[in-house]
C-alpha cells in the first residue's frame, strides 16, 4: 500500500504487476483477481487519503472511525507538548557557582 499511496518514484502500474506476479507465485492463481482487483481500485483512487485533510479524510481513507482517529490526534498533541516540556527542561542554562564577595 506505501509503494501506492506514498512513494512517488514508482509507477502505480508497474507496482500492482509486481504484486499479481507475487501472489501468483506464492498463493496461487486463484487469489490473483482479487488482488488485482483491489490494487487497481487503490492505484486509480487519486490518493485521496493523504491529502492534508485530518482527520476525517484519513479516518475515511484507512477504515477507522472517527472517534478513534480524533483520539489519536488529542494523544499525540499531548505527547508533543509533553516532549517540548522535557526538552525545555534538559536545555535549561549552566549551573554557576560564584562566591559572596560581602562575605568570605
Amino acid at each position: 500500500m506505501y509503494e501506492l499511496l506514498i512513494d512517488k518514484f514508482s509507477p502505480d502500474y508497474a507496482v500492482v504487476d509486481s504484486y499479481v506476479k507475487l501472489s501468483r507465485r506464492n498463493i496461487g492463481p486463484h487469489i490473483t483477481g482479487l488482488i488485482n482487483a483491489v490494487l487497481r481500485k487503490i492505484s486509480g483512487s487519486g490518493k485521496f487519503v493523504f491529502n492534508g485533510k485530518f482527520p476525517q479524510n484519513i479516518a475515511v481513507g484507512l477504515s477507522y472511525p472517527d472517534w478513534l482517529v480524533e483520539k489519536m490526534e488529542v494523544l499525540i498533541m499531548e505527547w508533543m507538548i509533553q516532549l517540548d516540556f522535557v526538552n525545555i527542561l534538559i536545555a535549561r542554562g549552566q549551573m554557576m557557582i560564584r562566591r559572596n564577595r560581602l562575605i568570605i
